[in-house]
């Protein structure tokens, strides 16, 4: 492990065991939303600063902590899920990068619908989804999709069989955004989405078997 890496990593062990420790308590209601923020500001806050030192290692290391925060996603508020989020970018983008697992990459492709999705829900309590949650999710997807994850559902020029729910799904989140969205921001990152998995995917045969 190389200097920067090793200084990353003191860094970031703090803001980490000082979430994971008050996620795991907010399940059990012994810490509040307000710790929560609190806790996700500093990690991003850290993230920010090192994040030219991260790499799939650090940011697996990241994500622990995230996933005990995305656990409780139903009942999050809004601003909540936007800060965990934007840690979320900042792994897949200078973290993970083109070597995030395929596994790992197609369970953060449900989260990320799902959380998504909740902007153009038809029940009232999903409808309350802050829009800014629906665009930093769509621009998560994107990130995603510009990473290697597109192209690992993809399997001798055709979407593998066992991918194909997962794509569809996520695929009808971002065409139901762009049509039905009333927030032009959220149009857009469904867009950007939806145009960084055609080129993930980078072959116009296994699009052509999918897309009309």
């Amino acid at each position: 492990m190389d200097d920067g890496r090793v200084k990353a990593f003191h860094l970031l062990k703090p803001p980490c065991v000082d979430l994971s420790q008050t996620a795991l308590g907010y399940k059990v209601r012994k810490s509040t939303a307000k710790d929560l923020l609190k806790c996700l500001e500093r990690l991003t806050e850290t993230l920010l600063a090192v994040s030219r030192s991260l790499d799939a290692k650090l940011a697996d290391y990241v994500f622990f902590p995230l996933s005990h925060v995305f656990s409780e996603s139903k009942e999050l508020p809004p601003r909540l899920l936007e800060h965990a989020l934007s840690c979320l970018r900042l792994l897949i983008r200078h973290g993970w990068r083109d070597h995030l697992s395929s596994e790992v990459g197609k369970q953060l492709l449900i989260l990320l619908a799902f959380l998504a999705a909740g902007n153009n829900a038809t029940d009232s309590k999903s409808k309350q989804v802050d829009e800014d949650v629906a665009t930093i999710a769509f621009d998560c997807t994107a990130s995603l999709f510009h990473s290697s994850v597109a192209s690992s559902l993809v399997s001798n020029g055709a979407i593998s069989p066992d991918n194909i729910p997962l794509l569809g799904h996520t695929l009808t989140v971002i065409l139901d955004a762009i049509s039905n969205s009333v927030a032009t921001k959220v149009r857009l990152a469904a867009c950007t989405s939806l145009l960084a998995l055609i080129h993930g995917i980078d072959d116009e045969e296994a699009l052509r078997n999918f897309f009309p």
